[in-house]
């Protein structure tokens, strides 16, 4: 994320020095709770987007010149199951095992991952119990839900919706919290139109170029969602996201910011 920033800032530095930025209308956004939702930024962020002719997000290019011009939509999902504490020894049969419950349901869950819609559901964090010597009577799960196609919301929805109506153990409590908050991100035309801009570009500077669609959700839902056409991965080119050996490619850096700058230069001279 830090080095999506950092072709940014270059970007400007270098249209700022060619005495070419004052020929361009640029709005840069920066965003700091992307990876929590973007609850706080996101109709800020899709009300610029519906100002704006093209969109440009610096989430991380893949590797080996790889762009993003599709995404999953996604969302949270919080299960709660309550039931009914007991001694798990002499009083058994006085209580409503709620992990037990929590359980079933999971199996249910599951069977939402449509692999031929690429959509998925999976159960990524379970809590549940205190003693091993009592019943527990709460127990949750949070579940991360991606979709490729939007009309794949109305159904995940609707099952977590109607899943407290279908508890396996009687007396059992579900209560279901979250949504689909991010739209996919598909792409139209006009977003192909605009790839072709860059690609062409980038073959000026011997940039092999392709695009792909991945799971993983971005401020570019949003903007794509708003109707701005919308390309993905204009950061530095790095993989491993989240993880330990997360990396950046150092020599992305300069190719990244000499791209950006001919395709702005490129969209100056056009409009």
């Amino acid at each position: 994320m830090k080095g999506g920033l950092l072709v940014v800032l270059h970007v400007l530095e270098t249209l700022k020095h060619e005495g070419f930025l004052d020929s361009l209308s640029v709005c840069v956004a920066f965003n700091g709770d992307e990876e929590t939702g973007s609850n706080a930024s996101k109709e800020w962020i899709m009300s610029t987007a519906k100002k704006s002719r093209r969109t440009f997000v610096f989430e991380p290019c893949r590797p080996g010149y790889r762009f993003v011009l599709q995404r999953k939509g996604g969302g949270w999902f919080h299960v709660i199951a309550k039931g009914q504490e007991a001694h798990a020894g002499a009083d058994p049969e006085k209580g409503i095992n709620a992990v037990v419950e929590l359980a079933h349901q999971i199996v249910e869950i599951n069977k939402l991952n449509q692999n031929n819609m690429e959509t998925s559901a999976q159960v990524t964090v379970i809590t549940g119990g205190d003693k091993v010597n009592i019943i527990p009577n709460r127990a949750e799960a949070r579940i991360d839900v991606r979709i490729l196609k939007l009309e794949e919301k109305e159904r995940i929805e609707t099952f977590f919706k109607t899943l407290s109506e279908h508890p396996y153990l009687k007396g059992s409590e579900i209560t279901i919290q979250g949504g689909i908050n991010r739209p996919p991100m598909e792409p139209g035309d006009a977003t192909h139109k605009l790839w072709e801009l860059i690609r062409s570009t980038g073959k000026k500077i011997d940039l092999p170029m392709e695009w792909i669609s991945t799971g993983g959700c971005s401020d570019g839902n949003y903007t794509s969602a708003a109707g701005t056409p919308t390309i993905d991965g204009m950061g530095i080119v790095g993989a491993n996201s989240h993880r330990a050996d997360e990396y950046a490619e150092l020599g992305s850096i300069d190719n990244m910011v000499l791209l950006v700058a001919q395709v702005c230069r490129a969209i100056g001279e056009k409009d």
